[in-house]
């Protein structure tokens, strides 16, 4: 019992010391009403080697190729990285700032800087495809929909107007025309209505001044005006802001049904009862009215969610039980009867109060098109008066600690932490988030989108790189985060709910090796989102054309990414490919974005490419009339040291900017204003910032640019080894392959072994034109990391390209006839063991495998072997050395197999 109790606490350590700890975790396929969500779970336990860059960095190969000021030079040292402001020099012109953040890369590329991929540029790249996606679905299917179904309610609504008797049912019809009216003509301004005159003329025009707070002529209570404000991608084009206003008025105004004894209720239940009906009667094209409407809420229902309101499947169940099944059928008059609707508000009762209410109006009823619970919005709204005592305004920080990120709560005004009001609610809905089972956080990409954010707001433990595990890095990934926020609520703005207190260049460019930020857990999320949104988009009929190359093209390169930061943090050597993804990244994403297959980068004809900032106004406080703003702002710059093929190697990536601030509700920012304040008068970055953020105060860029591509043509060289992991003893072949070089070059190749001896390989063969190959029997090497440094004459000391295998110190045995059942890790033989001990485990199919020694501390002693292989029966022997080829002393130790399906771990016993 004790033994079991022991291997229990270390299976643990090995297993989870080096996880990162998020609130959720989906590691099964979930079924969704839009399809299945497939995660992409990490497998492999981080045990990253650092980079020794030198106290003064003198180990950092290329770092005279920066010139950084005395307090950045200082911030790099102290953590491995540092984020300053972007700027480049276009040729003949100023150094000016980036609009876009694969202006960077292309700068990388451009100018053969190392390039660092970051967690910024994948998230942004995903807001940057699904605003576009939502948008296309919007102008190419929502706004028609939307103009049918209101003309044939207009229809309908008429001729129930014409069939009534009834003063109460034709005032009542009347309302709804007015309703109505408002929505077609925000929709459509040359609609010439049917009336002359009405309620509908004064609602326009308070929509039209959108002056916050007044009476709503139609409702009679108060609307937020402000809040018709065109902003988000809706100002891009008339159509698009006029079905903004239409989708707001129908997402936001109430049909209230409070109390049986509301008069309001009563007056308001009976109009959307009426207006339920209209819709039941309405046939377009030998398709109903509910049809259309479903049309239209359904997929952006997929899109952001549910509402949380009253809407029309409900009243029609509840209007079929009051008035019988033929209840589309009855006159207008059949709904003045009192007993009647007094059942119908009765049944009303059932329904909860709306989780997010808008300030002023009913806090439950029926919405014709109501906007969307969002978990954030919620947060928000739970964490303001009248809740909260005193607190007026929410902060993006709210989120982001129900998220996961607990040290973001040192972050927040000292009024807020010692506020037990604030804080006892603020750790109960941790507490819920905590206890949300995957089919939460997988059911539509709203969700999806939170739930990728949690591994930025993770703390990074041992196995990460030094970086990683600093302060400094935890506040760039929490902007990051709050970033990526504002960029969906920014995406959503129109059907999210917004929570509400009450009241001259070579021709050419040479491959540089760079590095991915290693956050597989962040790009494996990403790739599942990535799916996930082009399964539902086909489930719903809105996969354009056009969107599955960009979204296919996402969600191979997050898949890629997520295999490259694994092996980073594995200490495996990249392939070429994987380099060469690295070093062409900035095309990558901006074809994506794009939408377009062949795009190499901005040309001078891109005019119509947004610039990266963009805002969005996420609360309203109706005391003081003034909103929550978040906004992103023009990208910045990382410097992060990395260890690229054993060296020390400064790289450059983009990352995300990020503002909070308030402003009058009446004065709502719009993308295109926000982008003139950015270039005047920007608002400060959160003071917390300045542990990674330098030379804040010249980020103010009056000119920024897109960096535009010159050189198109890339020349760069692969170099494979054969086997991938060789055992001592065994001949390696190294064949490397020139592209784009002038071949009357010669290639020189020098192996590095982990003791630091080197060798010169003097048998090159020069096969073919571009080709050459070497093959060397490796019985005399040392085992190990075996580093390979492939240079071409006249090209300096520094390597063109650097790569490595690592050499297993005793051969891998497998009986590939026998085809296995399962995966099993069996126990060693002989145990207890003296000099050398024999290890076997079964494959069931194809699998990256690793075998690692580790001690009772759970350091990692030796891999025993890594690489692929297919299905069979393996087993391998363990000498009983360190990786420095040290024997190790008599003790209780532990071996561990880990595969891409399978990993499993048991003790064993050396005795000296």
């Amino acid at each position: 019992m004790k033994k079991c109790f022991f291997y229990g606490i270390f299976f643990c350590l090995i297993n989870t010391s080096f996880a990162i700890d998020m609130i959720a975790d989906i590691s099964n396929p979930v079924e969704t009403e839009f399809g299945i969500y497939q995660p992409f779970p990490v497998l492999i336990t981080p045990q990253i080697i650092d980079p020794q860059p030198g106290g003064n960095l003198e180990n950092v190969v290329n770092l005279g190729d920066f010139e950084f000021d005395p307090k950045s030079l200082q911030m790099l040292k102290s953590n491995q990285f540092v984020v300053t402001s972007a700027t480049y020099s276009k040729p003949g012109s100023e150094a000016t700032g980036f609009k876009e953040m694969f202006d960077v890369y292309n700068d990388c590329r451009e100018n053969g800087i190392p390039a660092f991929v970051t967690t910024d540029a994948m998230l942004h790249t995903f807001h940057l495809c699904f605003d576009y996606i939502l948008k296309t679905c919007e102008e190419k299917r929502f706004c028609s929909l939307l103009n049918t179904l209101l003309d044939s309610l207009l229809i309908e609504t008429q001729r129930q107007y014409s069939i009534t008797n009834n003063d109460v049912i034709r005032s009542a019809i009347i309302s709804n025309m007015d309703y109505l009216i408002v929505a077609k003509k925000l929709l459509d301004s040359t609609y010439v209505e049917p009336v002359n005159g009405g309620k509908y003329l004064e609602e326009l025009e308070l929509i039209r001044q959108a002056n916050g707070f007044s009476l709503s002529p139609i409702f009679d209570y108060d609307e937020d005006y402000s809040q018709y404000i065109v902003r988000g991608h809706y100002t891009d084009s008339e159509q698009l802001s006029a079905y903004f206003k239409s989708m707001m008025w129908l997402g936001r105004m109430t049909f209230a049904c409070v109390a049986p004894d509301d008069e309001a209720s009563r007056q308001a239940t009976q109009r959307a009862i009426l207006l339920v009906q209209a819709l039941m009667n309405v046939n377009i094209n030998d398709r109903t009215a509910l049809e259309i409407w479903d049309e239209i809420y359904q997929p952006t229902v997929f899109f952001v969610g549910k509402s949380d309101d009253i809407n029309f499947y409900q009243y029609i169940t509840i209007a079929q039980q009051v008035y019988g099944v033929e209840f589309s059928s009855l006159y207008p008059d059949a709904f003045a009867d009192d007993d009647n609707l007094t059942e119908f508000l009765n049944h009303t009762k059932e329904f909860p109060v709306a989780a997010i209410t808008y300030p002023g109006q009913p806090i439950k009823g029926f919405r014709f098109m109501g906007q969307r619970f969002i978990p954030d919005s919620w947060v928000l709204d739970e964490l303001v008066m009248t809740k909260i005592p005193g607190r007026a305004m929410p902060k993006g920080l709210d989120v982001m600690i129900v998220l996961g990120d607990e040290k973001a709560f040192d972050y927040l005004p000292q009024e807020d932490r010692n506020n037990p009001f604030y804080t006892e609610k603020l750790d109960s809905l941790v507490n819920i988030f905590k206890n949300y089972a995957p089919e939460i956080w997988a059911q539509n990409v709203y969700w999806n989108w939170l739930y990728s954010l949690m591994p930025m707001l993770a703390l990074k433990g041992e196995g990460y790189p030094f970086y990683m595990r600093t302060d400094a890095w935890g506040d760039k990934d929490l902007l990051a985060a709050l970033a990526s926020w504002a960029e969906l609520r920014h995406d959503t703005i129109l059907y999210a709910k917004q929570s509400g207190s009450e009241t001259s260049m070579p021709p050419t460019t040479g491959l540089v090796q760079g590095y991915v930020e290693p956050n597989p857990h962040l790009f494996g999320r990403l790739a599942a989102l990535a799916s996930f949104l082009q399964t539902g988009l086909q489930n719903k009929g809105l996969l354009f054309e056009e969107f599955e190359f960009s979204l296919n093209s996402f969600y191979e390169t997050s898949k890629s990414l997520k295999t490259i930061a694994e092996k980073e943090l594995t200490n495996e050597s990249l392939t070429a490919e994987e380099y060469k993804l690295i070093f062409d990244f900035g095309k990558t994403i901006y074809r994506i974005i794009g939408f377009e297959q062949y795009a190499e980068g901005p040309s001078n004809y891109d005019d119509d490419i947004e610039p990266m900032p963009v805002v969005a106004d996420v609360h309203t406080d109706g005391n003081s009339l003034t909103v929550l703003e978040e906004g992103v702002g023009f990208p910045y710059a990382i410097y992060v040291i990395c260890n690229i093929e054993g060296r020390p190697v400064l790289t450059k990536g983009a990352g995300y900017s990020y503002y909070e601030f308030t402003k009058p509700l009446t004065e709502r920012m719009t993308d295109e204003k926000w982008r003139e304040t950015l270039q005047t008068e920007p608002p400060s970055p959160p003071t917390w910032s300045q542990s990674f953020y330098v030379n804040q105060d010249s980020w103010i860029n009056s000119n920024p640019e897109f960096s535009y591509g010159y050189k198109n043509e890339t020349k760069y060289l692969t170099c494979d080894v054969t086997p991938e992991s060789p055992a001592q003893g065994d001949s390696v072949e190294i064949k490397v392959e020139l592209f784009g070089y002038n071949l009357e070059d010669d290639v020189a190749i020098k192996l590095t072994f982990e003791n630091g001896s080197e060798m010169t390989v003097d048998n090159l063969n020069h096969s073919s034109y571009n080709l050459w190959t070497a093959k060397i029997p490796s019985t005399n090497f040392v085992p190990g990391q075996v580093y390979i440094d492939v240079n071409i004459s006249g090209s300096g000391n520094s390597p063109d390209y650097r790569t490595s295998f690592i050499l297993n110190s005793s051969s891998i045995i497998v009986d590939k006839s026998v085809s296995p059942a399962i995966f099993q890790l069996y126990q060693n033989w002989p145990n207890p063991f003296n000099s050398q001990t024999k290890i076997q485990f079964d494959l069931k199919k194809q699998s990256y495998i690793s075998v690692v020694i580790f001690d009772v501390n759970g350091r990692r002693l030796k891999t025993v072997y890594q690489g692929n292989q297919g299905p069979g029966q393996y087993s391998l022997v363990w000498d009983g050395k360190d990786e420095n080829g040290s024997v190790v002393c008599s003790g209780v130790y532990y071996y561990r197999l880990e595969t891409d399906y399978f990993n499993d771990i048991k003790s064993m016993v050396l005795l000296k």
